[in-house]
């Protein structure tokens, strides 16, 4: 009951010191006025949504990071305390402006976010409550079976809120966060604890869903398109499938805040260019989309002041990321990705230079891939697109292109310059690896957006030559996509000079993800919501209640099991471990030896008996017919279950440069185990086993086993098998893919 009332507390504290902020700004910022050119909102609802997607925005988004800023120069932490002093600040800021502009009227009606008649406008009530259930539909299905301590942002935030010491998050690039993120995260955990991670990702549901309706609205002209902008923006699988907390997650969500501002050319530009330069610090490729901003504020009146408004927010905002980079970096053209890379020689229109990142043609002689990606990424990324919504989605997508240029020259180059310079300038790049970096482009979704509503209201309006229109580009993009799916360009060996610890590339697995990308469905493809693990399990509501009773706490717990799903008993099991065939989609890889009649005769198989072992076990060079390299496995017992990790045993210790990184492949492998286990690292040597066969049998308690293969060790790729072992059997769950940010 303490912890149910406490959190109520925390609630109310939320509400007063986040939100009455936001309300406040949002109101002083969105100014009735003039009217970007022909392009007028028609929706008379719109004031109120878009008033609290920008309140939303504002008083989860930018107080917090003012208290986070603190930190950074005070070393402060972010606590109830400075997020107070923080909303009050921003409070009494925002209201002292309203009074001064407005100086009729009562002192409430001055300083309410909404009047009556606003509130009573046909469509409102509608809107706020399907964007509240999008909220709550992501709260519900947030994935919280990862392992909380190992993402950068997390373990930033925690630096923030006082749970972890000694780093210093200005001087120190470590964790390889960008600021704009931990302070938002920092903000929600130093209220809620655990329970802001799912929270946040709750509230970002809520704001795709207001922004796509704002998004609908001003593309389509009409109300009824910004309910198909929801529907889209908030619930397409290329935005769904991500199940936890992402930067490119976050920076989408928290950028359609700055929809309501590209019609209302009157607002204030001050706000705006604050709202503009949180975005950029959650992810700092966004900032080319800076001309689109610079396309729309030409049309503002009194254009010179609305720039400079625009122009002097967005710096002063961003000193504390630019101070970063230059205190942990060595220069404010140092990025996080770029502190992590050693510099490469390039030449470009005859200029020889060097640059700590792996770029592409034109600034090469060649076209190369990043190895464990089937194509370059400037074909992977529309592939994925394509791949996620299906042909007839993309095609509405280019069909809007056109629709939206013939209609309107300033709304077609804001969302032009919106994504195609940032698109331009990750094209050239490679060494995207990471299942969450593969989906970056995500951060201009938004323009995505606007073009399949356009071209959805284009359908509408003249349904003969819209869908004859979509029917031809469905058909060309069909062709085109078949048509790449043997293309291959070689892949970039400086990759492993960057990456020393990643592992080789299976060309098996290659081959099967360039298939995949290269089907060419009509579809939405939602198969891929379970990509990452359960999407659908009832365990995501029985375990909430639990959940919301410890929610300030930090559970750790086995990798890609819920909190309170693994279990464990002390009964003994022997398991046989069957690697005579590739892995991948097998879900008979684990065989209780006692109940296993009938298994073909592979002469001694060794048995690891992992209760007995003080520690670990490392087993090395085990050979299997399916791949060349042998594989390393480690086998521990948790407290909650048992873990099996393999790893191809590369990359070769000739391959490593100088000095000791032999141990960083030691310590990913102990660090992959251990997560699975969800323990720390224990301090017993381990029992070393070599020269085993592609059959172990293997002992250890009844219960939950966790059996994980790296495909990629150095960019935290692997596939994850969920067992539980009885004396009469082996139940396997079908695998899914990791995700580790």
């Amino acid at each position: 009951m303490l912890q149910l009332l406490s959190l109520f507390g925390a609630v109310a504290f939320a509400l007063v010191f986040l939100g009455i902020p936001g309300l406040l700004v949002a109101r002083l910022a969105l100014v009735p006025g003039p009217r970007s050119s022909g392009d007028a909102l028609a929706d008379p609802a719109a004031p109120v949504p878009d008033r609290l997607l920008v309140a939303l925005v504002w008083g989860f988004g930018m107080v917090p990071t003012f208290a986070f800023f603190l930190h950074l120069f005070t070393f402060i932490p972010v606590t109830f305390a400075t997020l107070a002093l923080s909303g009050l600040l921003n409070a009494g800021v925002a209201g002292f402006c309203l009074l001064r502009r407005d100086r009729s009227g009562s002192l409430a009606a001055r300083l309410l976010p909404f009047d009556r008649a606003e509130l009573a406008e046909r469509g409102v009530w509608p809107v706020l409550g399907a964007s509240a259930l999008v909220g709550v539909a992501y709260f519900l299905k947030f994935d919280n079976t990862g392992p909380v301590e190992w993402s950068c942002l997390h373990e930033s935030a925690f630096i923030a809120v006082g749970l972890k010491g000694g780093v210093d998050l200005l001087r120190d690039s470590h964790f390889d966060a960008r600021l704009g993120n931990t302070g938002v995260l920092s903000g929600m955990m130093a209220v809620f604890g655990a329970m802001g991670l799912r929270l946040l990702y709750g509230l970002i549901g809520m704001l795709l869903a207001l922004g796509g309706h704002a998004i609908g609205r001003w593309v389509g002209r009409r109300a009824a398109w910004g309910w198909f902008g929801m529907a889209f923006l908030a619930l397409n699988p290329y935005v769904t499938f991500i199940p936890r907390l992402d930067e490119n997650l976050l920076t989408l969500a928290f950028a359609t805040a700055l929809v309501p501002f590209l019609a209302r050319l009157g607002s204030s530009w001050l706000v705006g260019g604050t709202l503009f330069g949180l975005v950029v610090t959650m992810r700092h490729c966004l900032l080319p989309a800076i001309l689109a901003m610079g396309a729309v504020l030409v049309t503002a009146p009194r254009r010179m002041r609305a720039i400079g408004a625009f122009l002097a927010a967005f710096v002063v905002v961003t000193i504390p990321e630019n101070l970063h980079h230059l205190l942990a970096m060595g220069s404010l053209l140092r990025f996080e990705t770029n502190n992590k890379l050693p510099p490469f020689p390039y030449q470009f229109l005859g200029f020889d230079f060097q640059w700590p990142g792996l770029m592409n043609w034109p600034f090469l002689e060649q076209v190369i891939r990043t190895p464990h990606n089937p194509f370059p990424n400037f074909l992977l990324w529309p592939l994925n697109v394509a791949d996620h919504l299906g042909l007839i989605l993309t095609a509405l997508m280019l069909l809007g292109f056109v629709a939206i240029w013939a209609r309107s020259r300033t709304q077609a180059l804001f969302w032009l310059l919106w994504s195609a310079p940032v698109v331009a300038g990750l094209a050239v790049q490679e060494n995207w690896d990471y299942a969450n970096k593969v989906g970056v482009i995500l951060i201009v979704f938004g323009a995505v957006a606007a073009w399949v509503v356009a071209g959805a209201a284009f359908v509408g309006r003249r349904p003969v030559v819209g869908l004859v229109a979509v029917a031809l580009l469905a058909g060309g993009l069909h062709v085109g996509i078949r048509g790449v799916r043997d293309w291959r360009v070689p892949a970039d060996p400086r990759y492993y000079a960057a990456n020393p610890v990643s592992t080789l590339e299976c060309p098996q697995r290659v081959e099967r993800e360039a298939e995949r990308l290269t089907r060419g469905s009509l579809l939405p493809n939602y198969g891929r919501l379970a990509a990452f693990g359960p999407f659908l399990s009832g365990r995501k509501v029985t375990e909430l209640w639990r959940d919301i009773q410890t929610y300030r706490q930090v559970v750790r717990h086995p990798w890609g099991w819920f909190p309170r799903e693994a279990s464990r008993t002390s009964d003994p099991v022997t398991v046989r471990l069957d690697l005579r065939r590739p892995l991948d989609d097998r879900t008979d890889l684990l065989t209780v030896v006692e109940a296993s009649a009938g298994l073909p005769a592979e002469g001694e198989v060794p048995l690891l008996d992992v209760l007995g072992a003080p520690g670990r076990i490392d087993v090395r060079d085990v050979r299997v017919p399916w791949d060349s390299r042998p594989l390393v496995l480690q086998l521990a017992v948790g407290p909650r279950n048992s873990g099996v990790a393999l790893f191809f045993q590369d990359p070769p210790i000739e391959r490593l440069p100088s000095g000791c990184q032999t141990c960083n492949v030691e310590h990913g492998y102990v660090d992959m185990l251990y997560g699975l286990l969800g323990t720390e690292v224990m301090s017993a040597p381990p029992v070393v086993v070599r020269d085993v066969g592609p059959i172990l049998d293997i002992r250890l308690p009844a219960g939950s086993v966790s059996v994980a293969l790296m495909t990629n060790l150095g960019a935290a790729r692997g596939i994850l098998w969920k067992a539980h072992v009885t004396p009469d059997g082996a139940q396997v769950a079908a695998p899914f893919q990791l995700w580790h940010n």
